[in-house]
């Protein structure tokens, strides 16, 4: 009899094992059948060129599609509010792209739960880092921890709209 059980038992985990595989697969799945339209807003993270390592998300804005299909991508234009002589542009797939919500729906966002890991955009810059939800003392606005903070009491505040699903 334990040996029917621990047989069950990996069936079981296997079953496990497979189940979760299949939701990270839908998950990229979906994450690659989104479509973006010239003009949206996005966080998206620049493919290393030169063997340079990029780790950060960046606020960007679609200014072309190219292609149909699987071959679908993107030209996205890194959005730099004080000097716009300095905008580059970059080549993207939908899977290294993250929507954000445009101004007129963000009063539908849900809110995060204190403790759950996002990115968000930094205050007065154009990158998306590592942050923790402490919470949603202003309305459309969420507290948020950066990685990396070193005072440990530091809170930022954020708009709700640009604070988004965690990605590496």
């Amino acid at each position: 009899m334990a040996a029917a059980s621990s047989s069950q038992q990996d069936d079981n985990r296997h079953s496990l094992y497979r189940s979760n595989q299949t939701c990270r697969d839908l998950a990229s799945s979906f994450r690659s059948r989104v479509l973006f339209s010239k003009g949206d807003e996005v966080a998206f993270k620049p493919k290393a060129v030169n063997g340079e390592q990029t780790s950060d998300w960046i606020l960007g804005e679609v200014a072309a599609v190219l292609g149909e299909g699987k071959s679908r991508r993107y030209k996205v234009i890194d959005i730099e509010p004080d000097d716009q002589s300095k905008q580059k542009e970059y080549r993207s797939s939908a899977s290294s792209m993250i929507p954000i919500t445009p101004e007129s729906q963000a009063s539908t966002l849900k809110d995060y739960e204190p403790g759950q890991t996002v990115l968000a955009l930094y205050p007065q810059t154009t990158t998306f880092y590592k942050a923790e939800v402490h919470g949603t003392t202003t309305p459309g606005k969420v507290d948020l921890k950066f990685e990396g903070e070193n005072d440990s009491t530091t809170l930022q505040q954020v708009d709700r709209r640009y604070v988004i699903e965690y990605r590496q």
